[in-house]
């Protein structure tokens, strides 16, 4: 497809998105909405990439493997964070470690790891529709 006002307005509207995700995702604590939701924003809109621009864009930008590793990534994120509390003679998932305000403390804990959970989302979101975009059927029903 090499329609430039649908590629000029969606790269707009896919700026939109990812400010709204982030949005969402920052304000997760306080507001409806946090991880699983910023991570399908961020999916939506590399999805709407896909859809403009083209599957071998994407991939020529984003290489498969970097989404493999994101969705690994956000998990290791959520379990380090709650085994260096483990590692500091806390519990599990114990964020008081991480400064001296208990309550500011949490808040830093819950959004590292609303961010974990939000890198696998959007990877494992999209890893689903890549994979679902690119797959060729072994019959010729259609």
């Amino acid at each position: 497809m090499n329609d430039l006002i649908i590629k000029v307005i969606s790269s707009i509207i896919i700026q939109i998105i990812f400010i709204f995700a982030f949005y969402v995702l920052f304000h997760g604590e306080v507001a409806p909405g946090g991880a699983f939701q910023a991570g399908a924003l961020f999916a939506v809109a590399f999805i709407f990439y896909i859809m403009v621009h083209g599957l071998k864009v994407f991939q020529q930008r984003i290489k498969p493997k970097i989404l493999d590793y994101a969705m690994s990534i956000g998990v290791l994120i959520y379990a380090g964070n709650g085994l260096l509390g483990l590692l500091l003679g806390r519990n599990f998932l114990n964020y008081y470690y991480l400064a001296k305000d208990p309550h500011f403390a949490q808040k830093i804990g819950i959004l590292v790891i609303e961010i974990g959970v939000a890198i696998t989302v959007a990877a494992v979101l999209t890893n689903i529709f890549i994979k679902l975009a690119s797959f060729k059927s072994t019959t010729d029903d259609r």
